[in-house]
């Protein structure tokens, strides 16, 4: 019977941990639907969001599929961002500011097409 305690009091304390950490998460997806639904979202703001989620949280980043989440905030954000400030026949600087957004969110864009592709 102490041995069933035991292993259910561990049981119940993963899955209180496992909420924290959703509840977390989507703490973070919150605030980003805030900001976005505001114009106040960035790229660099999307930026640390996200890589804190997939640092703190790897596991559930990759099975939550958190890439793909991110694509909704960030493809509006390339956009608006690309289409405002790459002007390739008036300067060079606007080329290698968008190739640096580009190389920045590559992994990103990387792996939801791969994972596109696979399906």
């Amino acid at each position: 019977m102490e041995s069933q305690v035991k292993t259910m009091s561990v049981e119940v304390s993963k899955e209180i941990t496992r909420m924290e950490m959703l509840t977390s998460m989507l703490g973070v997806l919150e605030q980003l639907e805030l900001k976005q639904s505001t114009n106040e979202l960035s790229l660099d703001f999307l930026w640390e969001q996200i890589r804190n989620l997939e640092q703190s949280y790897p596991e559930e980043y990759v099975s939550s599929d958190l890439a793909n989440v991110t694509l909704t905030y960030l493809i509006p954000l390339m956009k608006l961002r690309l289409s405002t400030y790459w002007r390739p026949m008036d300067s060079k600087s606007t080329d290698e500011a968008c190739r640096l957004i580009f190389q920045r969110w590559r992994p990103i864009l990387e792996f939801c097409n791969k994972t596109q592709t696979n399906r």
